[in-house]
């Protein structure tokens, strides 16, 4: 049904079939659903999250997406973003249990154990009417829990809630563009390179200045990546401070060797 919100691509595929769990209990024409689908990585870890989920050449959107679209947020440029995870990795939500809404609304018991925002009938209601209902379950026997940055077992819920705060606040993690990365790799190998050729200095002088250069570029490239992080960009600098102690190297043993 077109409530679903699957959209056909150019390169849609008219027989393709696949296994969804849809709320037949509710009207079709009522629809408003999305994939929450867990997107790890090589390594088993979920970083991100899409937009849409492309099944032969069919987009899905997610809830995230189609939650987000219904409000009016502004949507990344790509389909998949960087989270940026919020809180801590236990409870980084407000939240109440099902048995405590149970008791303040149906009941009209106030729970002394709960929650301020849970105790009784008026802060639930003015607790459900701040912000985005979520309902979902971190019990350990649902066995929907993933493992991510902040966590080895993380609630799928959370996940979930994530993703939308990263919507509706616009704080996913954006990568700095490769133009930066490039230089961030090149810069520092060429005044390696002048450092160990261009200067008139003795071997152990070169040895004592790039050592010290290195120690000094360690320690401004991650300050560097987690000042761009609190500002939601993200840099890599593994793969540039590894080329660059290959370089000092490459060149201590040069110079060494003349």
């Amino acid at each position: 049904p077109k409530s679903a919100g699957i959209i056909a691509s150019d390169l849609a595929d008219l027989e393709a079939t696949a296994g969804l769990i849809l709320p037949w209990a509710i009207n079709s024409e009522y629809w408003q659903i999305g994939a929450i689908n867990f997107y790890a990585d090589s390594d088993g870890v979920g970083r991100s999250y899409q937009l849409y989920r492309d099944l032969s050449g069919w987009k899905f959107p997610t809830l995230p997406m189609r939650l987000a679209s219904s409000l009016d947020y502004k949507l990344p440029l790509n389909n998949e973003f960087i989270m940026q995870w919020k809180g801590g990795a236990k409870q980084p939500f407000s939240e109440c249990s099902f048995h405590d809404v149970y008791l303040a609304l149906i009941k009209g018991i106030k729970s002394s154990g709960a929650a301020e925002h849970c105790r009784d009938e008026q802060a639930v209601m003015k607790w459900l009417s701040s912000g985005i209902l979520i309902i979902g379950n971190t019990s350990s026997g649902i066995d929907d829990f993933r493992k991510t940055p902040v966590a080895d077992l993380y609630p799928g819920v959370y996940i979930l809630a994530t993703a939308i705060d990263n919507l509706k606040n616009n704080h996913s993690i954006r990568p700095a563009s490769p133009s930066l990365q490039l230089v961030l790799l090149v810069l520092p190998i060429l005044i390696l390179c002048g450092l160990f050729f261009y200067q008139q200095q003795s071997f152990k002088s070169q040895i004592i200045y790039g050592t010290s250069f290195v120690l000094l570029l360690d320690i401004i490239y991650l300050l560097l990546s987690y000042l761009l992080l609190q500002a939601s960009f993200l840099i890599s600098i593994a793969y540039s401070l590894c080329a660059v102690l290959v370089a000092f190297a490459s060149l201590v043993l040069v110079r060494g060797l003349e």
